[in-house]
């Protein structure tokens, strides 16, 4: 028999994701059985889906929203840390995709359907910096395809435990869902996708590195796993280890900073209308640039 979740999809209009939460969620029944999205569908089974009210439209809010350029079809802003970016599972607001509602009411794309209005691509919440939104499905198709195709060029800024060993390195290795824990990204997945990156370090501290990251695929959490997967996770990363360590400096650090310091410092694509290449950097937000200040008084003192 075929897997629970996957011959729920091909009966039903939904992504798997979606139904395998509902699975999780109970709102699947085989009666007399016990279900997971691995459970195998067999002849005679009587599955019986209740599927919820589908999400309403995200409604527009006045977030405060840095844009660092407009034109009529894309938009380019600075995320602020700690913003998620689009409305999922019980939270409908206070994300990103509401803030371009009100900003812009009639002119985002809707590609990625109703929750996901004008996004080509994502940062994780704890992540800030420059994102592409496009106005329209015309330009969302063709900036998206720039990303599949791996033609868009991205920086990143981040700090990190530990002092890399060489002033530039490459991390090449598999990246897909951790099967311990769902939140969670990993190296050793069975059904790990290729994923490199590039980085070279800005500045050394005793015990941190400021580095400049260039991811050339773009994974779920692929800098802060392979940073961690070298023994360099990101400073204020408690999901990929970010959290061990000692000393009385770094112990003052560690209760400024409540993220990853990573952030989306620059990116280059092709303007979607007019085929002309564009870049755009977003400054490093007060948070990081304190932690930075902070390192270059206190540490360059102890040394």
């Amino acid at each position: 028999g075929k897997r629970l979740d996957i011959y729920l999809r091909e009966k039903l209009d939904f992504s798997r994701s979606l139904i395998q939460e509902w699975i999780k969620e109970g709102r699947v029944m085989v009666p007399g059985r016990k279900v997971t999205p691995h459970y195998r569908v067999r002849e005679g089974d009587e599955i019986v889906v209740s599927i919820p009210p589908l999400s309403p439209q995200p409604e527009p809010e006045e977030i405060p929203l840095p844009i660092i350029y407009q034109d009529e079809d894309i938009v380019v802003i600075n995320k602020p840390p700690g913003l998620i970016v689009h409305p999922a599972g019980r939270r409908r607001k206070g994300t990103l995709v509401n803030a371009l509602l009100y900003y812009f009411p009639n002119s985002l794309s809707r590609l990625g359907g109703e929750t996901r209005r004008g996004l080509v691509h994502r940062l994780d919440k704890g992540t800030s910096g420059v994102m592409i939104v496009a106005r329209n499905d015309i330009s969302h198709e063709r900036v998206a395809r720039q990303f599949q195709e791996r033609k868009v060029k991205k920086v990143y800024l981040a700090l990190v435990w530990g002092e890399p060993e060489k002033e530039e390195g490459e991390i090449f290795a598999p990246v897909g869902r951790d099967l311990r824990n769902r939140k969670k990204m990993s190296i050793y997945s069975p059904h790990g996708k290729t994923a490199f990156t590039k980085f070279r370090v800005k500045e050394r501290f005793p015990g941190v590195a400021f580095l400049e990251v260039y991811p050339l695929t773009g994974r779920t959490h692929q800098i802060r796993v392979h940073l961690s997967s070298i023994g360099h996770p990101i400073v204020g990363d408690e999901l990929y280890g970010g959290k061990k360590f000692s000393g009385s400096v770094l112990e003052m650090l560690r209760k400024k900073i409540n993220r990853p310091l990573l952030h989306a410092y620059q990116i280059t694509f092709l303007h979607p209308k007019s085929g002309k290449e564009m870049t755009f950097t977003a400054p490093l937000p007060e948070d990081f640039k304190t932690v930075l200040g902070f390192l270059r008084k206190e540490l360059w003192r102890k040394k």
